[in-house]
């Protein structure tokens, strides 16, 4: 542990969880630590004050999940960035709808959204 960058504190206990990342930042000055948050009603422990930079809450992160797909109707999420910040998501345009066949400049695209790659699939 003296030469991690990082910890990440995944077991099934959240005790365990915890004093791991507490050990690692405080006694073994990990620069990051991640702790696995197994009931969300222990949340509240999982601090910057207790050693945790980042709580990976499981209730929450499914909650988000299942609300992500309900809303996102084709549309699929492959990677988060920022801590959530930043989404990368895939698309699929049916080849009825309005956006089929047109060029960028003709869709109103929001503002921050960019698009990195159009892949067209042969019929």
């Amino acid at each position: 542990m003296r030469n991690a960058n990082v910890v990440a504190a995944v077991s099934g206990a959240d005790e365990v969880n915890l004093v791991v990342s507490g050990l690692a930042r405080f006694e073994f000055q990990v620069q990051r630590t991640i702790a696995r948050v197994n009931n969300p009603k222990n949340a509240w422990l999982f601090t910057p004050q207790m050693g945790v930079d980042v709580a990976l809450n499981q209730a929450d992160l499914l909650a988000h999940l299942i609300a992500e797909e309900m809303s996102l109707g084709d549309m699929m999420t492959l990677i988060k960035l920022r801590k959530g910040k930043y989404s990368l998501v895939e698309e699929k345009v049916d080849p009825a709808s309005f956006a089929a066949g047109k060029a960028l400049r003709e869709l109103a695209i929001p503002e921050l959204c960019v698009v990195a790659a159009i892949i067209a699939r042969a019929s």
